[in-house]
């Protein structure tokens, strides 16, 4: 599967759901935002790399990294949510209103 053993599988679940516990932030961004979700292994690995660059010096804290943390999974996530409307529609409404049948490609 992912090439640990159970015993470090069950490790990284332990971590990542102490780090969710203990830090609000780091919940918030764990959550993922629309169609991006992060396994425990991603949330291990990112709160590592966040603790680097704090110890590091590039940021203050580990709420300041995670927020660049945040913005890319919501420019991601928008990101994907234009190309899959695109894909099939000549335009999408922004409002969030539904699309009437001609606003959709003949031949996506």
């Amino acid at each position: 599967m992912n090439g640990y053993s159970i015993e470090d599988s069950h490790r990284i679940q332990q971590r990542a759901a102490q780090y969710r516990q203990r830090y609000p932030q780091f919940a918030n961004w764990a959550k993922g935002r629309g169609v991006i979700e992060h396994t425990d292994l991603t949330q291990v690995r990112v709160f590592d790399l966040c603790q680097e660059l704090v110890c590091a010096g590039r940021y203050d804290s580990l709420d300041d990294a995670l927020i660049i943390f945040e913005a890319a999974d919501t420019l991601t996530n928008a990101a994907m949510w234009l190309v899959a409307h695109m894909t099939y529609a000549s335009r999408v409404d922004l409002s969030g209103q539904p699309l009437a049948a001609d606003d959709f490609k003949e031949n996506p």
